[in-house]
């Protein structure tokens, strides 16, 4: 057939016609962008693109439609890949390609990762180095793609040359730290020479020990494997032992580009404490996402690149979603962090602790992400309204340039249980919130000829007024606020205004009420469009007609026309998520507890019945129970992880009663030939791990994470 430009057609073989409306075909350029997709309609897919235009480089991929979830995310060749797509062995040559029987589609395999971490820099303060948060800063975030994906694509030659660069090597490997302990990068681009972390050059999933590289030396059976002749047989030794070779690599930038390739995830910008985060869709097959980020801070009017370390030695391998990225840079340009003020008479009521917006919190009473009544909570890990507030955390808001006025100079917050921890309500005790708060600021200062940065706080109170607490209002400038130390810049634009320990407190629903007052203590009213949640260019408005972005607008206290307060429903709770694996019971017997052993009368009618308590008082909690079976991989007909509330993989969930507290109990059964599989008996590790959605605003509160762990055996019954 011709080749020509009027576009190609993807015909279907007339088998798969009628379960093909849910396909998409993918031709992708030479560079792997996507170049043009259609969907399959009646067993065909038209596309525009002709053979011409691809000039014999394109490449056709077919996989199911993408679910709603991804759809920002921005997908190629290599993306198509990892989601399980199916590249026909054609070439794009023809107008009208006929495909062959089509294989199984899966469905899009992805799951989330909420990425997190903090950009850092160390100064002298004081006199004192001391570790500073940097706002406003670039954070690239990028997935590096795990070298079994590329491996193949490696040319020859590399390999060839890798191989012998590494035996004429005489190379010694700098200090290991301890695990968990990563050496700082040093300089605006630091380089392989400068540190080497063995724990994040890994590709392999089994563990690793750093005291392997503490010798420059590879072992002998290592070095033997790359005295060969084969190629094909160098290629798959080099493969196997890819985690030894790995700080070989990390020193060598001409391997880099053929070991090494990354996707752009997204840019996102540190806060005023340092702090960045992400949530990323990523494709479940069977690898952990591999995260690399670099960074730029705007300095003198321009975006100046202040760390990028190479993806050999910098790249997070396995990287834990929800674990800190926490970076330190230490480039002589990075200043301290500077936030912008808010201009005019505004308040923006801005967040719990520096991470939790309060618009993040839900304030009416619908259902949550498992929950049938979600108010007071937050999506703090990106899974939906089930996270409460606990431990110790400050009330944040920004005042503008407006304020102190004349008529108001002081500000007080409250707050009242509502409800207890069931939701049912309580009498109302309205309580003044105290203690000690300041708003931290910095000057220059001469030193030995130097210049240094010092450092004070303002006290803004309590002050007490007809024996009620009440603070003072800063001003933009600190300046104003300490008029003896003209050059006093704050450290930040937003303040601390209150802060609050939830330990003590019972648990349940509160309402936290922010009042403005004058100097005598007197509430007073304000332009309701003056309050502000979320933005930082006030709008036309202000709050009352602000998008809801589903939250009930009840926040303001009306008065005459006039706002008198700000108020907002927090969840408080401090309990512990509880975890027990039960003893199973195999044929309608319990196993031993002391021995684990449950025996079964016959391996193909015989069934095992797995148990374990997992959950929270409250739900407030996600769970994750895993068997293996011997020294195999996770079993996977028994594992189940979900939300406290959500039975997973067949288990069923009942509420039952011990020693008169509710615990959740999921049970599921399982054929003993289904456990055993070609064994005749077999020990199974039962590991339960219940993790707590509690946040402080900033951080998850892992303490009140739970875990078990049990043993059992399956042994056919002897007399």
């Amino acid at each position: 057939m011709k080749k020509n430009d009027t576009g190609v057609t993807v015909r279907l073989d007339k088998q798969d016609t009628k379960n093909s409306e849910n396909l998409v075909v993918y031709i992708t350029g030479q560079d792997g962008t996507i170049v043009e997709s259609a969907p399959v309609r009646n067993g065909e897919a038209k596309l525009k693109t002709g053979t011409a235009q691809l000039k014999g480089e394109g490449k056709l991929f077919v996989i199911s439609q993408p679910p709603k979830e991804i759809e920002g995310l921005e997908l190629n060749e290599q993306r198509l890949i990892k989601a399980g797509a199916w590249q026909p062995g054609i070439h794009i040559r023809d107008s009208l390609i006929q495909l062959p029987i089509l294989p199984n589609f899966p469905w899009w395999p992805f799951r989330s990762c909420f990425i997190k971490g903090n950009v850092s820099k160390e100064f002298i303060i004081d006199g004192q180095p001391e570790v500073r948060p940097i706002c406003h800063a670039r954070v690239h975030i990028c997935e590096v793609d795990p070298i079994w994906i590329i491996w193949n694509q490696i040319p020859d030659r590399i390999i060839s040359k890798l191989r012998d660069s590494i035996l004429n090597a005489h190379i010694r490997i700098p200090r290991i730290p301890e695990p968990g302990v990563v050496f700082p990068p040093i300089g605006p681009d630091p380089s392989p020479e400068d540190f080497v972390v063995p724990e994040q050059l890994m590709t392999n999933k089994r563990s690793f020990r750093a005291k392997q590289l503490r010798f420059s030396a590879l072992p002998n059976d290592v070095l033997d494997s790359l005295k060969v002749d084969s190629t094909e047989l160098l290629r798959f030794n080099m493969q196997k032992h890819i985690r030894l070779l790995h700080p070989f690599i990390c020193r060598w930038p001409r391997f880099w580009p053929f070991f090494y390739r990354c996707d752009h995830i997204r840019t996102v910008e540190t806060d005023c404490n340092g702090n960045f985060n992400t949530n990323y869709f990523y494709f479940n097959t069977g690898d952990k996402p591999d995260i690399y980020v670099w960074i730029e801070v705007y300095i003198n009017g321009q975006w100046v690149t202040v760390y990028r370390p190479s993806k050999a030695c910098g790249t997070r391998w396995d990287y834990q979603c929800g674990s800190d990225i926490n970076i330190r840079i230490t480039d002589p340009r990075v200043g301290l962090c500077d936030c912008h003020e808010l201009e005019g008479d505004y308040i923006w009521m801005k967040s719990v602790n520096t991470g939790t917006s309060i618009r993040r919190i839900q304030q009416n009473n619908a259902p949550g992400a498992q929950l049938t009544n979600a108010r007071g909570l937050t999506d703090f890990e990106g899974r939906g309204n089930i996270s409460p507030f606990g431990s110790s955390f400050p009330l944040v808001v920004q005042f503008g340039s407006g304020y102190p006025q004349a008529t108001v100079t002081h500000y007080r917050w409250k707050y009242r249980r509502l409800t207890d921890a069931s939701l049912t309500p309580v009498p109302f005790n309205e309580n003044i919130m105290e203690g000690q708060v300041g708003k931290t600021y910095t000057y220059p200062v001469s030193s030995g000829g130097n210049t240094v940065v010092a450092r004070g706080s303002f006290d803004m109170g309590p002050n007490y007024v007809n024996a009620k607490a009440q603070y003072k209002i800063p001003h933009s400038e600190a300046a104003l606020d300490v008029p003896a130390i003209p050059t006093a810049e704050y450290e930040e634009a937003r303040t601390r205004s209150i802060h609050l320990n939830t330990v003590g407190m019972d648990n349940g629903l509160y309402e936290f009420t922010f009042e403005l007052l004058n100097a005598a203590g007197n509430v007073v009213g304000i332009n309701p469009s003056n309050y502000l949640v979320d933005l930082m260019n006030p709008p036309a408005t202000g709050i009352v007609n602000e998008p809801a972005v589903g939250l009930a607008e009840n926040y303001l206290i009306i008065q005459g026309g006039q706002a008198v307060g700000f108020r907002f429903a927090v969840r408080i709770d401090n309990q512990h998520c509880y975890s027990d694996v039960l003893d199973a019971i195999v044929d309608g017997t319990s196993s031993d507890s002391a021995c684990g052993i449950g025996e079964y009368a016959n391996k193909a009618t015989s069934n095992c019945q797995l148990r374990f308590l997992a959950g929270h008082p409250q739900d407030f909690a996600r769970y994750n129970f895993q068997v293996t079976k011997g020294n195999s991989n996770n079993l996977a007909i028994a594992n189940s992880a979900n939300l406290a509330t959500l039975p997973d993989n067949g288990y069923s969930k009942t509420n039952i009663l011990l020693g008169g507290v509710e615990r959740d109990q999921f049970t599921k059964n399982i054929a003993v030939n289904n456990m055993l599989g070609a064994c005749t008996m077999a020990a199974f590790a039962e590991n339960l791990y219940v993790t707590a959605t509690h946040t402080n605003g900033n951080d998850r509160l892992q303490n009140y994470d739970r875990s078990d762990t049990a043993a059992l055996a399956l042994a056919p019954d002897t007399p």
